[in-house]
């Protein structure tokens, strides 16, 4: 797996239990009545099949130029993530942690990231038509002009 472009592990391994991503690294597991029902999300592919990635953690991935419309990636850590040109329309990012995250030209159009933490994300250039950014930190995000956002962006982006 390693070297390979868009893989999930980065020596790290996520199991979705139950319709909800555990951590499963440093993550005591006992006691989950769901884990004999889980599956390992091993790469991308897995991702693109299943169309959920909810609270995994994919900080620092490359996933540039990845296909994931209407995905489920509600709650991921995607801090510091390569998403650049990626198809996230109307995926479900709300509660995600996307601070730092490159989303230059990715489409957004009809996403859900409220609530979601966006501080220093680049967003040059993304299609943001009909986005729902209520109550997301957008603050230290450069938008989409290659403006940055002012401090105490929240929901919308103050240049």
């Amino acid at each position: 797996m390693e070297g390979k472009r868009g893989a999930l592990l980065l020596r790290k391994t996520v199991w979705a239990v139950a319709g909800m991503a555990v951590y499963a690294l440093g993550m005591h597991l006992s006691g989950y009545g769901a884990v004999s029902h889980a599956f390992f999300i091993t790469d991308l592919e897995d991702v693109q099949k299943y169309k959920n990635c909810a609270w995994c953690n994919l900080s620092d991935a490359d996933l540039s130029g990845v296909r994931l419309p209407g995905a489920n990636l509600s709650g991921a850590s995607l801090s510091g993530a390569n998403l650049s040109g990626a198809d996230l329309s109307g995926a479900r990012l709300n509660s995600a942690d996307l601070t730092g995250a490159n989303l230059a030209g990715a489409d957004l159009t009809g996403a859900n990231l409220t609530g979601a933490d966006l501080r220093g994300a680049n967003l040059r250039g993304a299609n943001l038509t009909g986005t729902d950014f209520r109550g997301a930190d957008l603050t230290g995000a450069v938008g989409t002009t290659g403006r940055k956002c002012k401090k105490n962006s929240v929901g919308v982006c103050r240049e």
